[in-house]
Parts: structure tokens; C-alpha cells; sequence
């Protein structure tokens, strides 16, 4: 040890030549892998909620685009819709059902109470109360939309009888709610009307998560406030409340979407659905007319009689082109990625292999010399092994500590341009939303289709990263063994004789 300390004090610049070789290799390496895991989750997830999932949607009356009404699909119609073999998840959305807290209060933020002077307490349809929205896909939809768990845990898909809930952070803050605590709602019921039909029946949940609602919505704090406000429960309570409470047959929703076992599902699915359900029309997200102008979908308006024949027909509206928008390109950063990960690695093992053959070989007469005196074999292979596992180990450090940030950066100077116009089509899309909606509105604009931002998040994978660094430091130590090892075998008069 001793004298591998000397010697690495004695060639100070050689030390800081190998440090800095592989700190470069490291870090390049580290980032793309991180860099990679982050795009490989992103598509992943996309491939989830946008390019396996499809959504039904009830007819409407009017004229779209303008001034209409689409009306909700039956628990009867939704049953029937999700029941296939090919569905894995599902989430039902009722955007005019609310449970009204009962010793609690919903959050407003302060701009929105500006914005909306007045129209909250005359409108009497703009409540904020908790909206109850169903799911029985929890995970998926929450890694589509972007919802984050921050105490306790979700509901898991398909769970019945169970009188559990996840509400929002904002509102739990407000009322000093943590998990475990039980909180009591009334139920409500908007109609097209505009009016409220309230229900004296209470229901009490017993809080099981907490969310935080994701950032994509909070640039407008009308939009931002509805998803703070929202609360998850179990589908079968929901709907035995709602029709016992409210004293209806059926419960309507605004959508629901199933997320499908994987890609090849979707066109089997949509064949399967027309036969059990009337389709008038299977839509994507995104339209794009003659002159190339994109615009959400529009509602499936049905004539008058046979709104009132009941011979209703249902949309179904995928995600295909959304997907090409915002899931294409990471995919493309995916593969190349991949490539950079395959070409780093093989460049750091050539370098191994040729640093460590010049360095053993260029003192191959010093370890001949070490032989002569008697020294042991394994302290001499342990004197090159520390010399040579310093740099590599004080460039690993430095490569980790540095490799967020700098997966970070190029992620983002990789992925940006493509960020700008995603994000483009979306405000294109959306349109502006920024005037005040009412509730069921925010839920038809939501509806329209999932956003997917195309920021990547860059995280310290302990699991695959810390597997890297034992892989890189046995393959090093591999190497340095072999070469040291070849020659240590030799004879040291064989060695001091060789001219070579």
C-alpha cells in the first residue's frame, strides 16, 4: 500500500490524466443510462394511457363545437363496454355527481375566488365541492394524468365494498386530514338545467391516500382548483349511494376509458365493442382537416328523434395521432440513447483493456525485479490493483455525484424542440381555457384527451445504477487481474531477460 501511495504521489500528472478519462467515460455513461431509463418510462407510459387506452362518450344534441349537449352513458352501457378480456383498467368520470363535504371545506385558491366573484355562490353549478370521479384503474390513471401519492396509498383495480377514499392535498391541508381520518359528504347531482338536486343521506369515507395534483394543470387556478378537489372512491359505493341517495335507476358518467392489455388489443377491442354497443363513430383526438389544421375531437351529435327513441349511438375516440405527437419522439430518443449506451460501453471497455496493458506492460520489468527480491505475487498484484483503482474510483464519485444534473441538461437540450411544439399543439388544442367553467366543462375538457409532457424525469435508478458501478469495477479489476496475472506467472529471470 505503501508503495502504491508513493508511486501515485511520484505521477501526479499521469494520476489526474486517468481521473479525468474516466470521469469523462463514467459520466457519459451514467447519463445516457439515466437518460435512457427516464425516455424508456416515458414511452412505457405513454404506450399505457395513450396508445392502449380508448374512450367512450355519450351522444350529443346541438351542433358540435358550438353550443351543445352530450349526455352521460348509462351504468347499463358501461358495464358493457368494459366487460372484455381485453381491458386491464378502466376509469369512469361522473362530471355532474359531487359529495359535498359535510364538516370539511373544499379548497379554493384565493385568484380563483377573485376570478369567479360572485359566480360561485350565484351559480350554484360552480361549487368546487369534491367531485366524484371513479377509478378502478388508480395506478394507471394516475400515471396518465400525472398524480402523485403523498401519504398513505391508492385504491387498488377492481376493489368493491370498501368505504375508502383519496382526496387532494390541498383540501386535506385545509382541514388538517391525514390518512386514517374519517370525513362526511352529501351527495349532488347537476342537471343540464343548472340546478342542484341534493340528497339528506350522508356517507362517510375513511381517507386511505392523499394526491398531489400534477403541475401540467397548474398554470390556471380554475382548472388547477377542480383536480385539488377531486376525490376517488370505489365504483360499486359510488354508484349504490348515488342511485339510493338521489333515488335514480341509473348513474350516468361523463366518460369512461379503458386502458387495454397492449397495442395489438385496440383494433380487436373496437370490433368487439360495436358488436355489443351501438358506435356511431370511431374518432381520434386529435383531427387534422384538409388544410392540416388540427383541433380536438368534436361530440357525435345524433338527431332529436332518435334521441328521444333512445336509440342513442355512442363515440369511441382513441389516441393514435395524440401519441404520434408526444410519444414519437421520445422513442426516437429512446433508440438513440440505447445506440450512445452500446458505443460508451464498448469505447470504456477498449479503454480498460489498452490503459491497463500499457501501464502493466511498461512496468513488466519492475515486476520482474519485485519477483527477484521475493516478493509475493499477490502484493504485487495488489500494489497495481490499488494504483490503478484509485482514479477509477475517485472518477466514479465525481461521475455520480454530477451525473443528474447532467442527464438533466442534455435531456432537455436533446428533447427540447420537440418540447416547444408539443406543447404548441397542445395550447392549440385546448384552446383558451383561462375564462371561468364550470365543473362539468373542466371534465369535458379534460376528457378530450390525456397530456403527456414530454419533460423527462431524470431520477438516480440506486438499483440499475449501483449494478453499473459493480459491473465497471469488475470488469476493471478483471482486466488489470489478467494482465498482472499473465505475467507475475513468468519467471523473473525470464522477465528481466526479455528484451520486449
Amino acid at each position: 500500500m505503501k508503495r502504491a501511495s508513493r508511486k501515485l504521489r511520484s505521477t501526479p500528472a499521469k494520476t489526474l490524466m486517468y481521473i479525468i478519462l474516466f470521469l469523462v467515460l463514467f459520466l457519459a455513461i451514467f447519463s445516457m443510462l439515466m437518460i435512457g431509463i427516464a425516455s424508456g418510462n416515458k414511452v412505457k407510459r405513454a404506450q399505457e394511457t395513450l396508445a392502449n387506452s380508448i374512450t367512450l362518450r355519450g351522444p350529443a344534441e346541438g351542433e358540435a363545437g358550438k353550443s351543445c349537449t352530450v349526455y352521460a352513458i348509462p351504468s347499463a352501457i358501461v358495464e358493457k363496454f368494459i366487460d372484455s378480456n381485453y381491458v386491464q383498467g378502466y376509469t369512469m368520470e361522473a362530471g355532474t355527481y359531487w359529495l359535498d363535504p359535510v364538516d370539511t371545506e373544499t379548497y379554493i385558491s384565493e385568484e380563483t375566488q377573485q376570478r369567479l366573484k360572485g359566480y360561485l355562490k350565484d351559480s350554484g353549478m360552480y361549487t368546487m365541492t369534491a367531485v366524484g370521479t371513479l377509478d378502478c384503474a388508480y395506478d394507471t390513471y394516475f400515471l396518465a394524468k400525472g398524480y402523485r401519492i403523498v401519504e398513505g396509498s391508492g385504491l387498488s383495480y377492481g376493489e368493491r365494498g370498501k368505504y375508502e377514499a383519496v382526496v387532494g392535498e390541498k383540501y386535506a391541508e385545509k382541514n388538517h386530514l391525514h390518512v386514517g381520518d374519517t370525513v362526511k359528504y352529501k351527495m349532488e347531482q347537476g342537471t343540464i338545467e343548472y340546478y342542484k338536486v341534493s340528497a339528506p343521506e350522508e356517507i362517510s369515507f375513511k381517507i386511505r391516500g392523499i394526491y398531489r395534483t400534477p403541475e401540467v394543470y397548474q398554470s390556471d387556478s380554475v382548472v388547477n382548483d377542480w383536480h385539488n378537489n377531486l376525490i376517488f372512491i370505489p365504483l360499486d359505493i359510488f354508484c349504490e349511494y348515488s342511485m339510493k341517495a338521489l333515488k335514480i335507476q341509473n348513474v350516468g358518467f361523463n366518460t369512461v376509458t379503458v386502458y387495454l392489455k397492449d397495442t395489438k388489443s385496440v383494433e380487436p377491442f373496437i370490433e368487439e365493442t360495436k358488436n355489443k354497443i351501438k358506435i356511431g363513430s370511431v374518432d381520434d383526438v386529435v383531427q387534422t382537416d384538409e388544410n392540416g389544421i388540427r383541433s380536438s375531437v368534436k361530440p357525435m351529435v345524433i338527431s332529436q328523434q332518435d334521441l328521444e327513441s333512445g336509440e342513442w349511438s355512442y363515440q369511441l375516440i382513441r389516441n393514435k395521432e395524440w401519441y404520434e405527437m408526444v410519444a414519437k419522439p421520445v422513442e426516437k430518443l429512446n433508440r438513440l440513447i440505447g445506440y450512445m449506451i452500446v458505443g460508451f460501453v464498448t469505447a470504456g471497455i477498449l479503454l480498460f483493456g489498452i490503459l491497463t496493458s500499457l501501464s502493466v506492460k511498461g512496468r513488466k520489468r519492475e515486476i520482474g525485479i519485485l519477483l527477484s527480491m521475493g516478493e509475493h505475487r499477490k502484493r504485487i498484484l495488489g500494489q497495481f490493483v490499488l494504483e490503478n483503482l484509485v482514479p477509477v474510483l475517485i472518477a466514479l464519485v465525481f461521475a455520480a455525484l454530477c451525473a443528474t444534473p447532467t442527464a438533466e441538461y442534455f435531456a432537455n437540450r436533446m428533447i427540447s424542440n420537440q418540447a416547444e411544439k408539443v406543447e404548441q399543439e397542445n395550447e392549440d388544442l385546448s384552446g383558451n381555457i383561462k375564462n371561468a367553467l364550470p365543473t362539468s366543462e373542466i371534465a369535458a375538457y379534460e376528457s378530450t384527451g390525456v397530456t403527456v409532457d414530454t419533460d423527462l424525469s431524470i431520477e438516480w435508478n440506486w438499483k440499475i445504477m449501483t449494478g453499473m458501478i459493480l459491473g465497471i469495477l469488475d470488469l476493471f479489476l478483471l482486466i488489470l487481474i489478467l494482465q498482472v496475472g499473465k505475467i507475475t506467472r513468468e519467471s523473473p529471470a525470464s522477465i528481466l531477460l526479455d528484451r520486449k
